[in-house]
């Protein structure tokens, strides 16, 4: 059997101070990490995912004392992936945020979708309300609008007690007050770095019609709001979360038809 011995009085003094150090090293070190996130964040998560589960349970962000509202949604650039598939990877932003792990390239393969093409000399293709036209894989290609998005959304969220839906003509401070300050971002169609959108291409729908594109159209993930203007997760370019000026991003909401697809 082995003898106990007693510890000699130098060696407790030793682990006694080094415990000290460890306790003031990990108070110093969670200081210093709230101070980063509230500096690259300044918000509380406003959803916490449960476990095993994709509902969720909805926590208001903060709203603070200078007026600005902003929630925490992951971001996702579509640099490398879908270089056409803003809607899509705007659209996993979102999922991401109730918790659902998706991947852009996953609900890609899923969208509907179909190519724009010349067929006896006419071009013919899908209205973008219906699929999404073109390859959102290709570094050319169309888009779709919010219809079609809510549909592949309520695919996603059909084990959920969430619904999406498309909506047009909405007020953007109406979204901000009704879904961004209530914690539910929303996904809004607008253009690329909010630039003008100007007729594109055109070509013949299935009933015979014409329909024309709108270039530099894009969607966004609406995640706050100041006095000054809008707060996007913006995937194009890896912009990451961008400040639009108030106006402005009125006036290109307004171009793609006030378009928007909340998630409650």
């Amino acid at each position: 059997m082995k003898e106990k011995r007693n510890r000699p009085l130098w060696v407790s003094l030793v682990l006694l101070l080094s415990l000290l150090s460890i306790v003031v090293a990990g108070a110093s070190l969670s200081g210093r990490e709230k101070i980063f996130s509230e500096a690259v964040v300044g918000i509380t998560p406003s959803r916490a995912a449960v476990s095993g589960d994709t509902t969720t349970g909805c926590v208001s962000p903060e709203h603070r004392a200078d007026g600005k509202i902003l929630i925490n949604v992951p971001y996702i650039s579509q640099e490398g992936t879908l270089p056409t598939g803003c809607e899509i990877v705007s659209s996993t932003m979102l999922l991401r945020y109730y918790g659902i792990n998706t991947t852009a390239e996953e609900l890609a393969l899923r969208i509907p979708r179909r190519e724009v093409r010349w067929e006896n000399g006419m071009r013919t293709g899908p209205h973008p309300a219906e699929m999404f036209a073109g390859n959102p894989f290709a570094s050319a290609s169309y888009g779709c609008y919010a219809p079609v998005i809510a549909e592949l959304l309520n695919r996603e969220l059909e084990n959920s007690d969430l619904q999406a839906s498309a909506v047009t003509g909405a007020d953007l401070n109406d979204l901000i007050n009704e879904q961004v300050a209530q914690g539910r971002p929303v996904l809004i169609w607008a253009t690329m770095d909010m630039k003008a959108s100007v007729s594109g291409d055109s070509w013949t729908l299935d009933d015979g019609s014409t329909f024309t594109w709108r270039k530099n159209e894009h969607c966004l993930v609406l995640v706050g709001a100041d006095e000054q203007g809008y707060y996007f997760n913006d995937p194009y370019q890896g912009n990451g979360l961008v400040h639009y000026d108030r106006t402005l991003v009125e006036k290109r909401y307004a171009e793609l038809g006030w378009q928007a697809v909340v998630v409650a």
